[in-house]
């Protein structure tokens, strides 16, 4: 004998509630935890390529600064006219070899030096041959090669290698960080000249005028509020002698008249220092 199998028949039938039911319960909300994943801290750029075709030093790391002023500007390139924005300026030293095969080192304090983060490299502009009577640099088919005038004698301080057909500086130490030149290999650089507008120098050059000015005035408003309160500590001191002179004073016999006054009692009184040791007469025989 056939028959149909329901395979619900042995289930309870199911439990409908009102709508309310579904919605009135307050459920507790469980909070989730997460690993949190630390950044990875980006390695800072010690590709410093030399650059006679732009007008400023460029720093792509803030970590490269030794002093620094937040400022915003922008650089153009100089092949397409593209703005790159300016996060700040400050001061950059370098730490060179002299010459090659040499373990001597030279010192380099670049000023003025733009922080660009967007930027391909660091830019060593020869702006920094200033006065250019003191400097020389000579090119080989090695790289360039970079001397400062010393009285009659030319002192080698610096020189580059090639570096993706660039000439790059040679620092002291062989650093490892990042290039990003060579993050992207398909990429051409021919040329890493930027400039810094006249416009925008002159907007630096006005607002470290104006802090200056304030410098100046607050150095002013100082010096005239210690000098009112050196004027009222003198005029407190003064006071305070005047004040113990009269305090330091009080009525004593005038001995000159003693004799006068035995018997009588002393009418000649006088306001003498109590410092000042009385006069004693010897009496008259």
């Amino acid at each position: 004998m056939s028959f149909m199998l329901d395979p619900r028949g042995d289930l309870p039938p199911p439990t409908i509630q009102p709508s309310s039911y579904y919605y009135t319960h307050h459920h507790a909300r469980v909070p989730s935890y997460g690993v949190l994943t630390k950044k990875p801290k980006t390695k800072q750029c010690y590709d410093w390529i030399f650059s006679t075709a732009s007008n400023v030093n460029i720093a792509i790391d803030r970590a490269s600064f030794k002093t620094y002023i937040a400022f915003k500007s922008y650089v153009l390139t100089v092949s397409g006219q593209r703005q790159v924005v300016v996060r700040g300026i400050g001061t950059v030293e370098l730490k060179l070899k002299r010459e090659p095969g040499s373990r001597d080192k030279h010192t380099i304090i670049l000023q003025n030096v733009l922080h660009v983060p967007d930027w391909i490299c660091n830019v060593f502009s020869d702006v920094f041959f200033s006065p250019a009577s003191h400097y020389q640099h000579t090119w080989t088919e090695f790289g360039v090669n970079f001397f400062k005038q010393d009285k009659d004698v030319l002192k080698p301080w610096g020189y580059t290698e090639n570096f993706c057909g660039l000439d790059r500086l040679v620092l002291s130490k062989n650093h490892h960080g990042r290039s990003p030149m060579l993050e992207d290999p398909e990429r051409e650089v021919f040329s890493v000249s930027l400039t810094w507008p006249q416009s925008q120098q002159d907007k630096w050059s006005n607002l470290i005028a104006t802090q200056m000015k304030r410098e100046a005035e607050r150095i002013e408003n100082a010096a005239k509020k210690d000098h009112a309160a050196d004027e009222g500590r003198g005029l407190k001191r003064q006071s305070k002698s005047a004040l113990l002179d009269t305090t330091n004073q009080k009525l004593v016999p005038d001995a000159t008249n003693g004799h006068e006054g035995e018997g009588r009692g002393c009418s000649n009184w006088q306001w003498r220092r109590t410092e000042d040791p009385p006069t004693h007469l010897e009496p008259a025989l």
